[in-house]
């Protein structure tokens, strides 16, 4: 596993989303979604949602090479890692090729009312009701919205609202789906939460048995570990990516030339599920 490549994969990709701009071709994914759409404006918060969440993976990814190279954290890799795979695996969940347009702009408005339940929680616990009552005429706009749209209104028997569009899964649920398995996320989520079991046996070392009255422990990089937890959230990203220049119009040969050669630097194994591009599902639509 080299640090380097899997810094220069993520860096490359980026480049050629960027290259598309903020101004998608018509003939993109998301131009011909916009012109097509009978809300346009949807569409355009979906495609921003999307670039929100592929920026901060971004970001976290480079966070996570840059703390493993560094050599010195035990901790912090881990919670970056954590952070990286949720927001991957909404911006996959939002924009997967396979979807109707319908259900993607069901799934932008779901992200939107988790966003608002989040800030009425917290304007509420901070009493700041000037704040709370402005979220609240968000949240009723939001479901106006989502009704000419076509979508059900969703309320309690208390006429209070529970839900817009169409609800996000749990990370958990939505980690695991792209991981095949819930185990790397729970630990991931054990050492953000500070379980101390996870930290034992994760970020620390023994340094001195003292038999029934316990051992010492230190703070220790697992550099194995880490290096292993790099590869495996480096792959996710570059799906975040690849389905980012699919839907902006990116040049997707050229992105299929570097994900080939940086896979193969990484020693990543050479399966259809591991080589996502190389997929029907994943090609560009005509």
């Amino acid at each position: 596993m080299s640090l380097e490549a899997a810094e220069q994969l993520a860096v490359q990709l980026r480049t050629i989303r960027d290259e598309a701009g903020p101004d998608f071709p018509a003939g993109s994914p998301a131009g011909r979604e916009r012109s097509s759409y009978q809300r346009p404006e949807s569409i355009s918060t979906l495609n921003g949602q999307a670039i929100v969440l592929a920026e901060a993976a971004a970001d976290n990814l480079e966070a996570l090479i840059t703390l493993v190279r560094l050599g010195k954290l035990a901790v912090a890799p881990w919670v970056t890692a954590r952070a990286t795979l949720e927001a991957t695996s909404q911006a996959i969940w939002l924009l997967d090729p396979a979807i109707s347009i319908e259900e993607r702009v069901g799934r932008s408005l779901g992200l939107r009312y988790r966003s608002l339940r989040a800030q009425e929680t917290l304007f509420r616990e901070k009493a700041m009701a000037e704040s709370l009552e402005a979220v609240h005429r968000r949240m009723e706009d939001v479901e106006r919205v989502a009704m000419t749209l076509g979508f059900s209104k969703q309320r309690t028997k208390a006429d209070k609202l529970s839900g817009i569009g169409l609800p996000r899964p749990d990370l958990t649920s939505l980690v695991a789906s792209l991981l095949g398995s819930t185990d790397l996320y729970r630990i991931l989520s054990g050492v953000a939460h500070g379980d101390v079991g996870v930290l034992n046996q994760l970020c620390s070392k023994v340094i001195r048995d003292e038999g029934a009255e316990g051992v010492i422990l230190v703070r220790s990089p697992a550099s194995g570990l880490l290096m292993m937890l790099v590869s495996k959230v480096t792959q996710v990203y570059a799906r975040t990516e690849w389905l980012m220049i699919l839907r902006f119009g990116g040049d997707t040969d050229k992105a299929k030339a570097i994900l080939e050669e940086k896979f193969n630097e990484l020693k990543f194994r050479d399966t259809e599920d591991v080589r996502f591009w190389r997929s029907a599902i994943a090609r560009p639509s005509s």
